[in-house]
Order: C-alpha cells, then sequence, then structure tokens
C-alpha cells in the first residue's frame, strides 16, 4: 500500500510499525472493541460512519476496535442502504468471511499509548 500512494502522490514509500501499550484498553480511554465477526451493532456503525450527509462525528469513543470494512462489506451496506437486506441479513451475510481487525485511533489522548517501534524506508 505504501509503494502504491508513493506512485500516485509521490515520496517514498516508508512503512512504520506501532506497538499498543495495551494498558489502553482499560485506562480512562473510551474504548469501544467490537466482535471479531460482524455484528448488526458493528455494521450500523460503519454505516453511520460511512455516511456523506453527517457532518458531526457519530462517536466520542477514543480508540475502536474491530472488523475492516473491505468491498465484501461494503456489498453487503449498500444492499442494507438499498432496502435489499435488513441490518441482520447484511451481517449474517458476513458471517463466514474473515475480516482482518482494525484500529481507530481517534484523540491525542489515545495516541499517547502508542510507541513507534521500526521505521522501513521501501
Amino acid at each position: 500500500m505504501a509503494e502504491k500512494k508513493a506512485r500516485l502522490f509521490g515520496g517514498t514509500p516508508t512503512l512504520i510499525s506501532y506497538e499498543l501499550d495495551e494498558t489502553a484498553l482499560q485506562s480512562e480511554l473510551k474504548v469501544k472493541i467490537f466482535p471479531e465477526k460482524a455484528s448488526v451493532e458493528w455494521l450500523l456503525f460503519v454505516d453511520a460512519n460511512r455516511d456523506r450527509k453527517t457532518v458531526r462525528p457519530i462517536h466520542d469513543y477514543d480508540i475502536v476496535i474491530g472488523p475492516i470494512a473491505d468491498d465484501g462489506v461494503v456489498l453487503q451496506l449498500t444492499n442494507f442502504r438499498e432496502g435489499i437486506y435488513t441490518p441482520e441479513q447484511a451481517a449474517a451475510g458476513l458471517q463466514d468471511k474473515y475480516l482482518d481487525q482494525q484500529y481507530y485511533f481517534g484523540t491525542e489522548r489515545a495516541l499517547r499509548f502508542l510507541h513507534k517501534t521500526s521505521v522501513i524506508v521501501l
């Protein structure tokens, strides 16, 4: 991905790795952890975050951890938005799909729990 972005926008592709101090998950931070499998709550959260009509943030979490919404998820979201599927049907359609996990750090307070471990220039 770094090489692709460097080709598109210029610059040197660089991979920077960080480690999360997991005490953040039991700290004063507001943390939301979704199950590793798609759920109705997660699907509605992703849908709300992708709604281009929304001008304000839909949540105030410092950290959100959950499945990555890839192309397969986008298809299910589209079917949900168009009324083809209920949220339950859309989430059920993703149950057999492995979704990598992603971490969102939304505040400066959350970023304090990240520690750079390496920088690799590709």
